[in-house]
């Protein structure tokens, strides 16, 4: 099929008219982005008449991008023009499927609801007549009194006990019936009034809808009128994230293996839903339009450093948070503690395309849904790691490279060992086969005491006097597990900014040095060295083995001299490439 791109003008009297609701035309394939989403109806045949035609898809999402609609077809014609009209639309018009399906829901809950409710009285009243009952019951025994003394006769007793459980037996029973039939009532007026929200929702919302206007023109035989069309368009209101479930199993031989579930959860508010659809999940970033983007030129200089200004200064003090985001484009604020999930997509040179085999069905109800992407199995080396600086506890780390095709993108992750769940946890993006670290959690079984410290100054010279200030820590480890474990204590050893500065460490001895040239490769799957390194950021990481039941006191002793007219202090920095 030909598409004209000359420009034509055509009385409506000369067009023949073909009206298809988008209800009646089923979507085929959905392309979810992480920010909108592209619709394609494929194989839409068409009966043409000879000349003009206009084909109106009628009804379609009020979310459409209308620059993102492309219309492809298979037969004698030729596209002279595709567009999107918006028009009001009719009192006696056709509500949309889903307003309809709601419509019948609201019937039925309604329903449901009055006869719960008779039910609810009825049970009720049949409480207060038994009670009525036994209170006249009681009247008539006292009353009765007054003329002759109640007997207590094996009759009376009888008859007494007989009422008194059949009373116990119905109320009993009628109250649980009652409570039950109350319950239920006021699970379907929650039903009712989410039902009753979302239709009110779609009457106050806009009642227009959108059209997309194909004009074609036929002059082929007549026995070449069929035409199939392919209508495909972007939305908005539509995105997908990566999740996953991270499943450790480990046993007393040592056998470990993991399992991870790969998930695309989408949500879609676009007013269509998607059933029984195929389902591409992308990274990509949508172009609209068929025009390539301009490149200015990119000058490098450099940065100018603008004194801060006296005069904004109280203005600064009043408001703190705007003074420090005001130099950058773009900020976040410190209560979001995690990063975007799509951030780390943002750098990838090339997009990610996962086809989901099975169709899906994901209706437009602004509701997660986590379909399958896949299910991975994964080698790995368990680690246990503690920094008792800041936390004394041993925490379990799985050390993993990613053997299979595909590229884990940053997401959410919710970890189990030995089927226990542990924690929620972040992903970052993983290649096919790069190595990365996953946390198991804390792992009780194994003991960390992180004793007072000890330190005392000494001061030494005649002349030039100096000051060596000793550092000595004692960290006792003790594994209480059935099995051996590997483990490594994490410490800060201070590093030197001034060459009048100078650190010494007596404890541990170092095996080597760990530079940022000579870390291992991303692909290396392998357990660190046993002995003590310092890493490329000059902390100590040691490296032990535990055997189960045994204790361990490491000693952590180094030294700092200075000139005595000096005074030293410590803070933490934070190098980029630790920052996850």
């Amino acid at each position: 099929m030909i598409l004209n791109k000359e420009k034509f003008r055509f009385n409506m009297e000369e067009r023949h008219l073909h009206h298809l609701s988008a209800s009646d035309v089923p979507i085929s394939a959905v392309t979810v982005f992480n920010d909108r989403a592209e619709v394609t109806r494929r194989d839409i045949a068409v009966q043409l008449q000879s000349g003009m035609n206009e084909v109106i898809l009628e009804n379609v999402s009020k979310q459409i991008i209308p620059a993102s609609i492309r219309v492809e077809g298979h037969g004698v014609a030729l596209i002279h023009e595709v567009q999107l009209a918006t028009t009001k639309m009719s009192s006696n018009e056709t509500r949309p499927p889903r307003i309809k399906a709601l419509d019948d829901e609201l019937k039925k809950l309604e329903d449901e609801f009055y006869i719960l409710q008779d039910k609810e009285r009825v049970l009720w009243q049949k409480v207060e007549t038994l009670d009525k009952i036994t209170e006249q019951i009681g009247r008539a025994a006292l009353k009765s009194s007054h003329d002759k003394p109640f007997s207590f006769s094996d009759d009376a007793i009888n008859g007494v006990s007989k009422f008194f459980a059949f009373y116990e037996k119905n109320s009993l029973e009628t109250r649980t019936r009652h409570r039950d039939a109350s319950k239920q009532t006021k699970d379907v007026e929650e039903k009712l009034n989410k039902v009753k929200g979302e239709i009110d929702a779609f009457e106050r919302g806009d009642k227009s809808c959108r059209n997309i206007s194909v004009i074609l023109e036929h002059k082929g035989a007549e026995s070449e009128r069929t035409v199939l069309l392919t209508i495909s368009y972007q939305v908005t209101c539509a995105s997908w994230f990566p999740t996953y479930d991270i499943r450790v199993q480990s046993d007393k031989e040592n056998e470990h293996n993991m399992k991870l579930s790969y998930f695309g959860t989408i949500r879609q508010n676009t007013g269509e839903d998607w059933n029984n659809v195929n389902v591409v999940l992308s990274t990509a970033i949508p172009a609209l339009g068929g025009h390539i983007p301009k490149l200015g030129t990119l000058q490098a200089e450099f940065k100018k450093v603008v004194p801060p200004s006296i005069k904004a200064a109280p203005y600064a003090a009043k408001r703190p948070m705007m003074a420090l985001c005001a130099t950058s484009e773009s900020f976040m604020y410190d209560e979001m503690e995690v990063e975007p999930m799509v951030a780390e997509a943002k750098r990838d040179t090339l997009s990610t395309t996962f086809n989901i085999e099975r169709p899906n069905t994901i209706p437009s109800d602004n509701s997660e849904h986590r379909i399958t992407i896949a299910v991975l199995s994964f080698e790995l080396f368990l680690l246990h790691e503690t920094v008792p600086v800041k936390n004394p506890t041993a925490f379990l780390t799985a050390i993993v490279r990613n053997n299979s095709s595909y590229p884990l993108l940053r997401g959410r992750a919710s970890i189990y060992f030995n089927n226990s769940f542990v924690c929620q946890s972040i992903i970052k993006a993983v290649s096919p086969n790069e190595r990365f670290i996953c946390s198991l959690g804390r792992d009780a079984e194994v003991k960390v005491t992180y004793k007072p410290l000890s330190q005392f100054t000494e001061q030494s010279g005649l002349i030039a006097k100096s000051l060596c200030r000793v550092h000595d820590q004692r960290i006792v480890i003790k594994n209480n597990k059935a099995s051996d474990i590997l483990l490594t204590v994490k410490e800060q050893i201070p590093k030197s900014t001034n060459e009048k500065m100078k650190i010494k460490l007596f404890s541990p001895e170092i095996i080597e040095n760990v530079k940022i040239s000579e870390k291992k490769p991303h692909d290396v799957l392998e357990l660190p060295k046993i002995g003590a390194v310092l890493n490329e950021d000059h902390n100590l990481e040691w490296t032990l083995n535990l055997k189960s039941g045994e204790e361990k006191e490491l000693v952590v002793k180094w030294c700092i001299e200075y000139p005595s007219t000096e005074t030293i202090e410590f803070h933490e920095e934070f190098s980029r490439r630790t920052v996850c």
